[in-house]
């Protein structure tokens, strides 16, 4: 989902009642053709639906599972077939069976050898799983930061654990501010480094990184790199975006401790003393204060900033 249609979704989820369009569309900002196009993505990730000129979103928690399940069968399929499409590359290749597509890198110094090393040829884009253990990216770090003055993509997707951590945080920032790009899930199934979607290193060793094995350009290697987009894609940012405000209001700190709570927002506006939609309009002000694009976004950065 690109950014335009997030806006749009997250405008729509507010609104919670169906909608005219032009009437969302003052709401998000975006121009009639940007309004349109994403709108047009949404209805084809089957999110929201257009029927008597209005706009009405599916129930999120309903709609968002069901993309997601369907993206985790469709890369389930994929890796179900790889056995039987690495034999027939092989054989249109002329390699031989025995040819390793995986090869084991043997202890953990190897591991931080063949992760610099890795990084040093990357040419367009480096995409990475990270999650506890958190030592051998400190040591990696350096090599990001040159891939950075070289202009290379960096994508770094975080297990929430890291927001647990002041100093790695404090590392992230400061890789954030060089431009590396990051986000943050509840979970991850492995630590991984892909580069050029075309050459991969996986550590292994659960609470500690013994070995490691390097996957080869291959149908492996495209899998992986489908399915850092498929979970790039429903994650949250870690970081908001410039614009935050360092100090909140009262009334804004009550808010943010309610959102926090996971209630909804008719039980957020008894709370408060006000109607649901003021509630609404209060969420986007202080979404739009933070910097944030949604409430998920707006409790990490909360969290982050000690404001709860």
């Amino acid at each position: 989902m690109d950014q335009s249609a997030h806006e749009v979704y997250a405008v729509l989820v507010h609104l919670s009642t169906p909608t005219p369009p032009e009437v969302a569309r003052e709401l998000t900002g975006l121009d009639a053709a940007e309004f349109a196009a994403a709108l047009t993505e949404l209805q084809g990730l089957h999110l929201v639906e257009v029927d008597d000129g209005s706009v009405a979103i599916r129930p999120p928690t309903t709609a968002l599972l069901s993309l997601v399940s369907d993206q985790r069968d469709a890369l389930s399929t994929m890796l179900r077939a790889l056995p039987e499409l690495a034999k027939h590359y092989r054989q249109g290749s002329g390699e031989s069976d025995h040819t390793a597509l995986v090869e084991r890198i043997p202890d953990r110094d190897a591991t931080v050898r063949e992760l610099n090393q890795l990084i040093g040829t990357a040419t367009r884009s480096i995409k990475v799983f990270e999650k506890p253990p958190f030592g051998s990216s400190n040591e990696v770090e350096a090599s990001e930061a040159s891939t950075l003055t070289r202009g290379i993509q960096t994508q770094v997707l975080y297990e929430s654990t890291v927001l647990s951590r002041p100093s790695h945080m404090d590392n992230l920032e400061a890789m954030a501010a060089l431009g590396e790009e990051f986000k943050v899930r509840d979970q991850l199934p492995f630590k991984m480094l892909l580069v050029d979607g075309a050459e991969a290193i996986i550590p292994l060793g659960g609470a500690q990184v013994r070995s490691a094995i390097r996957v080869h350009s291959s149908v492996l290697t495209d899998a992986l790199d489908e399915l850092f987009r498929a979970l790039w894609d429903v994650s949250v940012p870690a970081l908001a975006p410039g614009g935050q405000a360092e100090a909140l209001t009262a009334d804004e700190r009550e808010l943010l401790r309610l959102l926090a709570t996971g209630i909804k927002d008719g039980a957020i506006a008894r709370q408060l003393g006000v109607s649901p939609r003021t509630v609404s309009r209060k969420v986007t002000a202080l979404l739009e204060r933070m910097g944030c694009t949604n409430r998920l976004q707006a409790g990490i950065t909360a969290a982050r900033r000690g404001w709860f």
